[in-house]
């Protein structure tokens, strides 16, 4: 993605690689061609395919970038339940999932939050002026099988929850649907709240939550 990491006005380039387990930060402005090796930053970690979905956005209000990376083959609580970590920025000072300010956990067997397939965001829902986490999760079980879930997680964020007992809970409410495959905001319906949309992978629909029915 292109967000301005350091604050200099200059838009920066993350990568995510789930293969290598890390996160790497390409400072701008940027040209010619790039390596891994290239990096200004990286942060490294031994959960299963840290980095393979990644996002950005404020959500301590301080004005600093902060960090969500996926590590979709993390089985401590289930197996391949998966799990999304949140950092706090400065992004330099960071090194690992232990410098992680907040988890959210997949409670299902091979549900894989935090996989390439599934989307993670950071965005205002609640209008507070402090970012909020949206993690989906297509092979979620939750209110059926295969529904797919969408975890939300109001900013500011520390601690650890698993996706289900997150601060708000989207679902297709149909077997077999995969929300959360995609995941984007804005405002639809222009009462000037922001909306969730989500795509879903298997019944081939888009699904909307009005913000003021959240």
């Amino acid at each position: 993605g292109d967000v301005d990491i350091n604050g200099d006005g200059v838009g920066d380039l993350l990568l995510g690689s789930g293969e290598l387990g890390q996160v790497f930060v390409f400072l701008g402005p940027i040209t010619g061609s790039l390596t891994t090796a290239d990096a200004d930053l990286n942060l490294t970690s031994t959960a299963g395919r840290f980095g393979d979905e990644i996002a950005a956005g404020d959500f301590d209000g301080d004005g600093v970038i902060d960090l969500a990376a996926g590590a979709p083959y993390y089985s401590s609580v289930a197996h391949y339940g998966g799990r999304v970590y949140a950092f706090s920025g400065p992004i330099s000072a960071l090194n690992s999932e232990a410098d992680a300010v907040f988890t959210m956990s997949g409670n299902d067997a091979e549900e894989m939050v935090g996989r390439s397939f599934s989307d993670i965001l950071i965005d205002d829902l609640d209008a507070d002026g402090l970012g909020d986490l949206l993690v989906g999760s297509r092979d979620s079980s939750t209110g059926g099988n295969g529904n797919g879930h969408i975890g939300v997680q109001l900013g500011p964020l520390s601690g650890a929850v698993d996706i289900d007992t997150a601060d708000q809970n989207f679902s297709s409410g149909s077997n077999g649907g995969g929300i959360g495959n995609t995941l984007a905001t804005g405002d639809v319906d222009g009462d000037g709240q922001l909306d969730v949309f989500s795509g879903s992978w298997e019944d081939n629909q888009g699904h909307i939550w009005l913000g003021s029915q959240m």
